[in-house]
């Protein structure tokens, strides 16, 4: 281009136009997130409660001797899960007073546990990364361990990437699982989502780090 000048204007309109592009992209994430409408849950038998994005169905299973599990469901791929291991929950009643003979925090042994069974309900699952985190409860602050993991999912000929998190917590004297599952591309737009459905758990609410870093972000 021959014009030195207008090479400069049409650069800086292209710089404005492509960070004007990602500010609108994130923008629309944020409010995304922040309209979507809450529905309060309460689990009858375990007694926790939190909140769901109103538009999704809210179905129940039960594995005898395996476990039981509430399911909070956008979309066959998108949904995100409460759920007690029997053999998690066996694990804490045994060691819940003997701390030392496990050698680890007991929502830690608890933890592993669901994650050692997670391919048995996920295919080709891979756990990636675990972060410790804070639950604070009106009794008394308890520990918290998520888990950011792939696994990979057949849709016909088709094969899926998937991503998701599952985060180990307590309620009373019992462990509690929440996690959400979607395809790859979602993730960015539906982990705002589950940090909300994180908060509204109660007894406990998974808390802020100290930086001020959300767990998604740690996790991410």
């Amino acid at each position: 281009m021959k014009d030195p000048a207008i090479f400069r204007k049409l650069l800086i309109f292209g710089i404005v136009a492509n960070v004007g592009a990602i500010l609108l992209l994130v923008y629309g994430k944020n409010e995304a997130a922040q309209n979507v409408s809450w529905q309060p849950y309460t689990s009858k038998s375990l007694g926790f409660s939190l909140t769901y994005p109103s538009r999704w169905t809210v179905t129940e299973f039960e594995e005898p001797d395996v476990e039981t599990e509430t399911k909070f469901v956008c979309s066959e791929e998108t949904y995100f899960s409460a759920l007690t291991s029997v053999k998690a929950n066996i694990k804490a009643n045994l060691f819940r007073n003997k701390p030392e003979r496990l050698g680890k925090p007991l929502i830690v042994a608890c933890h592993e546990t669901v994650l050692a069974d997670m391919p048995r309900k996920l295919k080709s699952f891979t756990q990636l990364n675990t972060t410790e985190m804070k639950v604070g409860s009106p009794q008394e602050p308890q520990e918290a361990v998520g888990t950011y993991f792939e696994f990979s999912m057949r849709r016909g000929l088709m094969m899926r990437k998937m991503k998701g998190m599952i985060v180990s917590t307590w309620n009373g004297n019992k462990h509690i699982a929440l996690a959400f599952v979607c395809p790859d591309r979602e993730y960015e737009n539906t982990l705002p989502l589950f940090e909300t459905f994180l908060e509204s758990y109660k007894p406990g609410r998974i808390l802020e780090r100290q930086s001020g870093e959300r767990m998604g972000d740690i996790l991410r």
